[in-house]
């Protein structure tokens, strides 16, 4: 049990103290509305969209660029804050209900990897040949983001998904549980998944493989 838990709410931080005296938690919204002082502490997230928590790593984007820039791959956040104030629009291709925080949990010869990881999660469409964009199936799951515009998503609701399942060896499952998100984790989550696809400063580049898929 951490003494404390940061909880955003609405698009505002507030701070969960557990008081010994009594024995319970007590909620304050946090005075300074920021989170860099916070980031080792567990975190809840209610009511809040992909762009309220995103404005939140607006306000510090310059200390967020020297903290995760191994996750940002050293590639500035502006031109993704500037991405994100373009007006939204409807997601296409796949169909995105909400975006999400969970964990990637496996184990390969006795070697442990759980990872904070962010995605959208909506209609997947499976193809029947990579080549083609001849639509197999589709049925809901995780969907990546990292070639999405992050104003195509901005008013969804962002989750935190705690549960996990391991496999061994790529093989069996072998553990399921769940486990807290820190803020640090969700950060960085984020920050690695919307800079994967490279520098948009000068507009993304979707790549030719995806280019002609559609799920009509």
């Amino acid at each position: 049990m951490s003494t404390y838990n940061v909880i955003i709410r609405d698009g505002e931080i507030f701070i969960n103290k557990w008081n010994g005296d009594t024995q319970a938690y007590e909620e304050k919204k946090k005075t300074e509305q920021v989170l860099s002082n916070v980031l080792q502490f567990p975190i809840e997230i209610e009511n809040t969209t992909f762009a309220q928590f995103f404005a939140l790593i607006v306000k510090e984007a310059k200390l967020y660029e020297q903290i995760f820039n191994a996750a940002t791959y050293g590639h500035p956040l502006d031109p993704y804050i500037k991405e994100i104030n373009e007006p939204a629009t409807e997601p296409q291709d796949p169909d995105i209900d909400f975006v999400q925080i969970f964990w990637y949990a496996h184990s390969f010869e006795n070697d442990v990897q759980i990872s904070a990881c962010f995605d959208g999660y909506g209609n997947w469409a499976r193809y029947g040949h990579w080549a083609t964009s001849m639509v197999e199936e589709i049925s809901k799951g995780k969907v990546a983001l990292e070639y999405t515009a992050l104003n195509v998503y901005k008013d969804l609701p962002l989750r935190l998904n705690t549960t996990f399942e391991m496999y061994k060896d790529y093989g069996p499952l072998c553990l399921t549980g769940t486990r807290a998100f820190t803020v640090y984790d969700v950060i960085q989550a984020i920050l690695y998944e919307i800079t994967w696809s490279g520098d948009i400063t000068n507009g993304r580049k979707l790549p030719e493989f995806l280019k002609d898929r559609n799920t009509k």
